[in-house]
């Protein structure tokens, strides 16, 4: 592409015949018509009309087909002598440009945008001649190739675009994942651009100038969308990059303004601008393209509800159009306006001859300057810096961590280079990759790693503000040396196991779900996205506990310890239920104890050394009911305690409430028993011993929750005569339709066993929640052995 600059001289002036008066047969003035030579490539000639125009908006003549081959040099321009209406001023003259034509002849109407017609208003003197002039700078239809113009006016080659997203065979496919969020993660952007060229020869000093955008989102349709509008976005920030502080819109004064109620962090996370020469060439020497980009961090889907416009154009340094960033009060050039619709704007290309574009070439009369201008400073040959697209993604990679650098040129070469290289370590300057998840660089390639490890869930899988507490993650695949990480901070592995690992949850992580990432040594990982959830603190606490008694005593009680209750131990006033309480010789009585030392007691109906297993699950108070009873029973061998509100502290649980036990002390044992509800009996307890209840003081505790709260499954089936162990697993129908997962833990409510039950359990296990009963002696009989329990949400 060359310079195609023409001469200003015009061709003869010449006098136009008929009548010498105005329009009124007043006195007469002249005017002398001028139109400059058009900056158009292969220009061969163009078609005007005239005409002037009183002060009362009378015709005082016209005249079509005027040719610039005719009356002026043929590249566009035009001289011409008329008379005016010196009785009636101001007068107008009207331009209208009909038709150009090249050497295949006239230009096609869809090639180039008409800048006319265009008025000038002029005084009309008696016997004396007024000049007035034109300067049209017409829009047209770029085809040189070399990059990707779209129009072309003068000299000056430009190309603009919006991308909403990123578009393949004409549809959108992914969204544009740029700029990093307020959470460090590229998000959506999208990406205003704006790039032309003077000349590719280094005579010309390419020139861009951009308005602020601005951005209507109260009424986008409306008459006055953008008067004014609603924020203020500069690209003139100085140094180019990012503007703000993610996520921080609001306080970014220096590049955003607002200026109504809408806030801009709720639309925006973050506004780039980047400017710069790219490194293209033309017939071999640098095509010198000045580009001027703007990144816009959106949020979706509030931003889909505004609208952006914003104007731009470019001027060369050579034979400058613009005065001070302004376009000359009488002059009408070429811009380039973006007027999107943010909720369905795609890749939008900038687009000539149609007024609806979201990009579209047009022309703006004279008036304010431009708010920013940017003309690198000389025709750099290289240019001093540039953005680079990383290259060289093998499969099964990802870029560590950018994908786009900044090269700068030493003399030989662009530094540092494009072509991506395997490093671990992440970087913003280079051009680096690592392998995806469960692969590992061989050398040459990212293979997979055999058998990777695996993570189902988490056992609590949420947990107070102030972190520190336990949690069992349940997979498989770990090995010992694994590390852990919640929320991208390292979690403190306790125990490993192939299928558990027993972890501390990192302080200091914010409110919100987290992100929970296991990796073994041989860098095998697996990441349960979302796995831990850190809110307010945790309302239930489960606590077990298992070893063996090395006291000589029936009776045995454990205090249970912060690491046994998954790091934290429950508050003193949260009410307890029984899990589980079982032991190698049974179990005739239990209680679970409250208070500063939660705790839980069994009996064994012998004395010396034996293994037990127990669980409490601990509700809060301000949701429970607790309800106790001593008393005196004497010589039966089963009753119902029904309780009374005064029993209950004064609350009476109604069928709203379901019961769980906490405390079952019959002096003589206790082999089957069941909490009543109201309706039922109850509220109360029933128990059966195969001794006689002695004559002492026996006690009954029940906790009553809310029924909307917890999960009851209950199941009946036959059991087998003899010494041994029963045990059933629920399914859905078995409570209700939910089935409790891994995540609720379990209460007693319910042991039936007609032959006698010593130890028992209600159960959580992670493969499927049930019951179980095991008799020391005296078998079961053939009746039907019922189980009911209670499961909360941990």
């Amino acid at each position: 592409m060359g310079r195609d600059l023409h001469g200003f001289a015009l061709g003869a002036a010449l006098w136009l015949g008929g009548c010498a008066a105005g329009a009124d047969g007043g006195p007469a003035g002249e005017v002398a018509i001028s139109v400059a030579p058009l900056q158009l490539d292969s220009l061969t000639d163009a078609t005007y009309t005239l005409a002037v125009y009183n002060g009362a908006s009378q015709l005082v003549w016209s005249r079509s087909s005027l040719r610039s081959t005719a009356f002026g040099d043929g590249a566009g321009s035009l001289s011409y002598v008329g008379t005016c209406d010196a009785d009636s001023n101001p007068n107008v003259i009207r331009l209208t440009l009909e038709e150009l034509e090249g050497s295949g002849g006239p230009l096609p109407v869809g090639d180039w945008v008409n800048p006319t017609p265009i008025e000038r208003t002029f005084p009309c003197v008696a016997d004396e001649d007024v000049a007035v002039a034109f300067e049209l700078t017409v829009l047209q239809r770029a085809r040189q190739g070399f990059f990707d113009v779209a129009v072309s006016f003068d000299d000056v080659f430009c190309s603009a675009k919006l991308d909403c997203c990123v578009e393949e065979g004409g549809a959108c496919t992914s969204d544009i994942a740029l700029l990093h969020d307020d959470a460090g993660a590229r998000g959506t952007t999208f990406v205003l651009g704006f790039a032309c060229t003077a000349g590719p020869f280094g005579d010309a000093l390419t020139t861009l100038c951009l308005d602020d955008l601005e951005l209507d989102c109260t009424d986008p349709e409306g008459a006055d969308a953008f008067d004014p509008p609603d924020l203020v976005l500069s690209p003139g920030g100085d140094p180019a990059g990012n503007q703000c502080t993610a996520g921080a819109m609001g306080a970014c004064t220096d590049a955003v303004t607002e200026l109504s109620a809408v806030q801009a962090d709720d639309l925006l996370y973050q506004l780039a601008v980047y400017r710069g020469t790219e490194a293209l060439t033309s017939a071999g020497v640098d095509a010198e393209k000045v580009y001027w980009n703007v990144a816009l961090g959106v949020r979706r889907p509030a931003v889909a509800g505004c609208r952006l416009r914003a104007r731009a154009t470019a001027d060369d340094g050579l034979a400058p159009a613009l005065t001070l960033g302004a376009i000359p009060a009488d002059r009408v050039y070429p811009v380039v306006v973006w007027d999107a619709d943010l909720g369905a704007c795609q890749a939008e290309p900038l687009t000539l001859n149609d007024p609806t574009a979201a990009v579209r070439a047009e022309y703006d009369a004279g008036g304010g300057a431009f708010a920013s201008c940017f003309a690198p400073p000389g025709p750099p040959t290289p240019p001093g810096e540039r953005q680079a697209s990383c290259v060289g993604l093998p499969t099964n990679a990802t870029w560590n961590t950018v994908d786009t650098i900044t090269q700068t040129w030493s003399g030989a070469a662009w530094e540092p280079t494009a072509t991506a290289v395997f490093d671990a370590t992440p970087s913003t300057t280079e051009c680096r990759f690592r392998c995806v998840d469960n692969y590992a660089w061989s050398g040459a390639a990212c293979d997979p790693i055999p058998n990777p490890p695996s993570l189902a869930t988490l056992i609590p899988d949420h947990g107070s503000l102030g972190g520190q507490e336990e949690t069992l993650l349940w997979g498989a695949g770990f090995v010992s040396g694994a590390t852990v990480t919640i929320g991208g901070e390292p979690a403190a592995v306790v125990s490993t196991s192939s299928t558990v690992l027993r972890v501390i949850v990192p302080a200091g992580l914010v409110d919100g779900l987290h992100d929970v990432r296991v990796t073994n040594p041989d860098t095998g990982t697996v990441t349960l996205v979302g796995g831990y959830e850190v809110g307010a603190a945790r309302t239930v606490t489960h606590c077990r506990a298992s070893g063996t008694t090395t006291v000589s005593t029936a009776a045995y009680t454990h205090a249970f310890t912060a690491s046994e209750c998954y790091g934290a131990l429950p508050p003193a006033d949260a009410q307890p239920g029984v899990g589980w309480a079982s032991s190698t010789d049974g179990i005739l009585t239990f209680r679970a104890y409250a208070g500063a030392t939660p705790s839980e007691r069994i009996l064994s109906k012998i004395t010396g050394s034996r293994n037990y297993f127990t669980t409490s699950v601990y509700l809060p108070a301000s949701n429970a009911i607790l309800c106790s009873s001593t008393f005196t029973a004497g010589a039966v061998t089963s009753m119902t305690r029904t309780f009374t509100a005064a029993d209950c502290g004064g609350v009476l649980p109604d069928a709203s409430y379901v019961g769980v036990i906490q405390r079952l002390e019959p002096c003589g044992g206790a082999i089957t028993f069941r909490v009543l509800d109201a309706g039922q009996g109850g509220p109360g307890v029933f128990f059966a011993s195969t001794s006689t209840v002695c004559a002492t003081n026996s006690v009954l505790s029940a906790v009553y929750y809310p029924r909307a709260d917890v999960i009851v499954c209950a199941k009946a089936i036959p059991t087998v005569v003899g010494d041994g162990l029963a045990q059933l697993d629920f399914s859905a129908s078995d409570c209700g339709g939910t089935l409790p997962d891994v995540h609720y833990a379990a209460m007693l409510r319910r042991i039936q066993v007609c032959g006698g039950a010593h130890s028992f359990r209600s159960d959580d296990r992670f493969t499927a929640p049930g019951a179980s009963v095991w008799s020391a002696s005296g078998g079961f009989c053939a009746g039907t052995f019922t189980a009911e329990v209670v499961y909360v949400r941990l």
